[in-house]
C-alpha cells in the first residue's frame, strides 16, 4: 500500500486484542479464549503491530462478539476500557457500517476504537 500511494487502511481486529484484553468477560478471557481462540487472537495481534508500525492512516476497528443481526446505526464506539453500559455484542451490519464511515472520518486515526451495542 505505501509503495502504491494507499494511505488509508480500515482493519478488523476483535476487542479483547491488545489494551482491550482485560476488559473481556470472566468466560471469554478466562474459557473460551484461551481454549478456543487463542490462535485467532494471536493473530490479530501480529496483524496490530504490523498495521501500527507501518506509514499509512490507519484504524483498527475491534468489534465485540459478532452477530448476524440487522444493521441499526446505533452503536457506542471509542467507549472507555471500564464503561459497563456495552453488551459486548454488535452485528456484523453495524460493525461494516462504521468501518465504511472510517474512509471519511480521522477521529480515530492511528487508534484501535471497539465497537459495541
Amino acid at each position: 500500500m505505501e509503495k502504491t500511494g494507499v494511505r488509508r487502511l480500515i482493519c478488523q481486529s476483535s476487542h479483547g486484542v491488545g489494551d482491550t484484553r482485560d476488559t473481556l468477560p470472566f468466560l471469554m478471557k478466562y474459557l473460551i479464549v484461551p481454549l478456543f481462540l487463542s490462535r485467532a487472537f494471536s493473530d490479530h495481534e501480529i496483524q496490530e503491530n504490523h498495521i501500527k508500525e507501518s506509514q499509512l492512516d490507519w484504524i483498527i476497528v475491534r468489534p465485540t462478539a459478532l452477530t448476524d443481526g440487522e444493521h441499526t446505526g446505533s452503536y457506542q464506539h471509542g467507549y472507555a476500557a471500564d464503561t459497563k453500559t456495552v453488551t459486548n455484542k454488535i452485528s456484523r451490519a453495524d460493525t461494516a457500517d462504521f468501518m465504511l464511515k472510517q474512509l471519511a472520518d480521522n477521529n480515530y486515526l492511528h487508534k484501535t476504537p471497539s465497537i459495541s451495542y
